[in-house]
């Protein structure tokens, strides 16, 4: 493979990235995992989650092709290693990676228009669920603060619970803290 091509193929893996991702995310917002947790014929999704055909058909096939649905005999399944995940329900437990689905779509939201964040230096910004990043701390209103804080002690301790699953901490010596929460990270 030459430079050229390798530039080329990475490219392609940046824009088909995105194109993956907004069909998850897409799919995640209209609920279609949720929908397909048991076997569901298409045309009953698709009039179900009130779908036009044509657009419905194009998002039910692109999360077929890409293994975010199963095309099974019975139907439409959303497969059993993604469940977890996306299978929406109150009675779900906290997941990293589902909390980052919504976060993440209100992310893209933000940035369809990079470049004027860049020229503006942020201020056409309309990212709003985060309204505690300023370059002065004091700048934040009291309100911003108190809410971001219950919101990170209500969810700090579930991350925490995933990430000391998933990571042997006991390679360090040192661990630094940088989300700003309470030391629940002190059980590493």
């Amino acid at each position: 493979m030459t430079d050229d091509t390798k530039g080329e193929a990475l490219l392609l893996e940046l824009l088909n990235g995105f194109i993956k991702t907004k069909v998850l995310l897409g799919a995640y917002q209209l609920d279609l995992f949720t929908a397909c947790a048991s076997p569901r014929r298409r045309a009953e999704l698709l009039a179900e989650r009130g779908l036009p055909a044509r657009s419905g058909r194009i998002l039910v096939d692109a999360c077929v092709a890409l293994g975010l649905l199963r095309e099974g005999p019975d139907g439409l399944e959303t497969p059993a290693e993604l469940a977890d995940f996306l299978i929406r329900g109150d009675d779900r437990p906290f997941k990293t990676t589902t909390y980052l689905l919504d976060y993440y779509d209100e992310v893209f939201r933000a940035l369809v228009d990079v470049d004027a964040l860049v020229r503006s230096d942020g201020a056409t910004s309309t990212f709003t669920l985060r309204d505690y990043f300023k370059d002065d701390v004091s700048e934040v209103a009291d309100e911003v603060a108190a809410e971001y804080s219950t919101y990170m002690e209500a969810t700090m301790a579930k991350i925490v619970d995933v990430v000391l699953a998933s990571y042997d901490f006991g390679q360090h010596r040192r661990l630094l803290d940088l989300c700003g929460n309470t030391g629940t990270f002190c059980a590493a």
